[in-house]
């Protein structure tokens, strides 16, 4: 009877070493897969247009796809299961290596049509941890953009290893970005910054750049950095891909919400044989793609003044949704907040616009995405690329300058497969005609809707009370509105646009002013004059200077001639008389060329005065009265006869001062003299 063998037991394998034997066999069948895919979509590819198409309307979901497990982790617990069209046409490009440019509507998906193509890139690469070195670089045109991306960047590409940042302008100092920077996998940038640092920055080299992205490249473009991309574009010449070997280099996507021939020349600069990715006609190229399910209408007013009730009676009727609502103007916009939060329409009330502070503007989008209802009032700062969770409604209650405006403002709603509608406020008159210019840009036809009578709130007594018990309030108000008519007059399509159509006295009665000011009536009734007189007499410094002039040459007239009655020796009285003649030319040839810079200042200190000496200006007068009175930046008729009394006590005592000075100086010569002279 023979012994049994004792059979040896298998080697022990670390958990470290398993996971790092499992890393190598996941690298090799995705470079397998990724071969694969590269002989269907490459560039040096033989197959038709028919496989091509057929290879890319079997994908639907992102695990049909040759990505790493990290990825397909990353998605499934943010969420993302199926693809979106954009991302089922431009994700297999991407993957099999291609430049691409890639074209669709606003909401469609386009960020992790580059996000995902993005990681796969670098962990393919070896990039494993933050001293690999900058392996990819996204561009986008807004700070608030920037931190979007960012964000789902962090949801992604949570199981991977790669250190990623933000390179934005106004979140902190450059030192400290500069000691950051070597550290960094992916940058999240925006162009001005990103290029202060190529020029400034020592040690920061793009020599091992894999993946190049430029988010809304029209908007970047829109916003004046060309010149910038352009010098971007060459400074990354080191990483450009070689045509021999298209595998390797820096492989560079370009996405949009519009093709225009300016997006197409960039393209031409920075990509490589690019594959165009669109979902609508190519042979469009100015045109615009929609939301399908968004429901677009618009409401025909009898004028301006309408607007502003009938946004709060929305308001009142949309209590459990979320709406965003375009205006003009900065200074119209906080206006129009102030109103409402005192009106309290029975929701939370936010804004955001250009003039503030990036945290304050991503505290206020935060919790404008945190709210199960809320009103957001903002200017055209968050028509791009802005992701607004679950938006229910897009009013816009001032028209858009263009159809380009138009779209990028609706397609804050109805993003990623979701219901959205959009409602267009229009006066009575040329501008509803814009309804037809979108139709023939877009092939959608609005829906007019009527306003039931029972729903509509008149609140212009309310808001009237609200005005005339704050006059820092009322100065807001005023400088909205003036923004509002210098908006409208400037417009260059003048078929939409026509500021003599609006009721000045109608539209200041609306928005609680007793009486609408006179540079509102001018900037209505002046409307042929240039764009740059129209900003100076709006704002009342040309007349001012003038006055100011003639106001000043009576009182030096004066002075000259009391001296002449006083019998001053002429031979220093003329002297002295040019010295000073000569510095107030001076002094008041710089106040008028330089009043343009002088204009924030001087409403600063304005508004200033008149919350410190709101009651010296009208001491005959009660409360209610100076309230009423008092309107900074310029003064009501009514009082023009008291302000121009005090302008000439003022230059008569100015006057009077340097008289007194002359003959002071006289009487130190003449004692001068007479110390000098020798006795008799």
């Amino acid at each position: 009877m023979g012994l049994k063998q004792k059979q040896s037991a298998p080697p022990k394998i670390s958990k470290r070493k398993s996971r790092r034997l499992d890393a190598i066999a996941e690298l090799a069948e995705l470079q397998q897969r990724r071969a694969q895919l590269r002989e269907v979509l490459g560039e040096n590819s033989a197959a038709s247009p028919t496989d091509r198409l057929r290879f890319l309307s079997s994908s639907r979901d992102f695990s049909e796809l040759p990505l790493s497990r990290r990825t397909l982790q990353g998605l499934k617990v943010s969420g993302y299961t199926k693809m979106t069209p954009i991302q089922r046409a431009a994700i297999p490009y991407a993957l099999a290596g291609r430049d691409l440019l890639g074209a669709a509507r606003t909401g469609s998906g386009k960020t992790l049509a580059f996000l995902v193509p993005l990681l796969e890139r670098l962990y393919l690469d070896g990039f494993q941890s933050q001293l690999d070195g900058l392996g990819a670089v996204i561009l986008t045109p807004t700070r608030e953009l920037a931190y979007q991306i960012f964000a789902v960047l962090q949801n992604v590409g949570r199981f991977h290893t790669f250190s990623a940042g933000l390179l934005i302008g106004g979140s902190r100092s450059t030192d400290e970005e500069r000691d950051r920077l070597p550290y960094m996998n992916i940058l999240i940038a925006t162009p001005g910054r990103l290029l202060q640092h190529l020029d400034e920055t020592p040690y920061f080299t793009t020599d091992r750049l894999r993946f190049l992205a430029l988010d809304e490249a029209d908007r970047i473009l829109d916003l004046g950095f060309a010149k910038t991309i352009d010098a971007i574009i060459q400074q990354l010449k080191s990483s450009r891909r070689n045509p021999a070997t298209p595998e390797e280099g820096r492989q560079t996507v370009l996405f949009s919400a519009t093709q225009t021939r300016s997006v197409r020349g960039l393209a031409r600069l920075s990509l490589h044989d690019p594959e165009y990715i669109a979902l609508r006609d190519q042979e469009q190229v100015d045109g615009y793609d929609m939301p399908k399910r968004l429901e677009q209408l618009y409401v025909v007013l009898d004028g301006a003044f309408m607007k502003l009730s009938l946004l709060y009676s929305f308001l009142r009727s949309h209590l459990k949704q979320k709406i965003l609502v375009f205006l003009t103007s900065c200074k119209q916009v906080r206006a129009c907040y102030q109103i409402l939060c005192r009106m309290r329409p029975g929701l939370p009330v936010l804004y955001m616009n250009g003039q503030m502070k990036l945290s304050s503007r991503l505290q206020m989008y935060e919790r404008f995405a945190e709210a199960p209802a809320a009103c957001m009032l903002a200017t055209d700062v968050a028509a791009r690329g802005l992701d607004f969770v679950d938006l229910d409604w897009v009013l816009q209650v001032d028209a858009p300058e263009d159809v380009a405006s138009y779209v990028h403002r609706v397609g804050r709603t109805a993003r990623y497969q979701r219901d959205g509608r959009a409602l267009l406020f229009l006066t009575r008159g040329k501008e509803e005609t814009l309804v037809q210019k979108i139709y023939k840009r877009t092939g959608v036809s609005l829906q007019r809707v009527r306003i039931r009578a029972n729903s509509y709130i008149d609140v212009q007594k309310k808001v009237s009370a609200i005005v005339a018990a704050d006059a820092h309030l009322k100065y807001i108000v005023q400088r909205g509105l003036e923004t509002y008519l210098r908006h409208i007059a400037i417009q260059a399509d003048k078929d939409v646009f026509d500021v003599t159509e609006i009721d000045a006295e109608a539209l200041a009665l609306s928005w609680g002013l007793a009486a609408a000011p006179s540079q509102l009536l001018l900037a209505v009734t002046d409307s042929k004059q240039s764009d740059e007189r129209l900003a100076r007499d709006v704002y009342g410094y040309r007349q001012e200077r003038l006055e100011t002039r003639a106001a000043t040459s009576a009182a030096e007239a004066t002075s000259r001639s009391e001296l002449a009655e006083a019998g001053a020796p002429a031979t220093s009285s003329a002297a002295m008389d040019a010295a000073v003649e000569s510095e107030e030319e001076i002094f008041f040839s710089v106040r008028g060329e330089n009043a343009h810079l002088c204009e924030q200042r001087d409403e600063d200190n304005e508004a200033q005065n008149a919350r410190r000496h709101q009651s010296s200006l009208a001491p005959n007068h009660d409360k209610e009265n100076v309230q009423e009175s008092f309107r900074p930046g310029w003064l009501q008729e009514e009082h023009a006869a008291y302000a121009a009394r005090l302008l000439e006590e003022r230059l008569a005592v100015d006057a009077e001062d340097r008289r007194r000075d002359r003959e002071r100086l006289r009487e130190k010569r003449k004692r001068r003299q007479r110390e000098l002279s020798p006795e008799p």
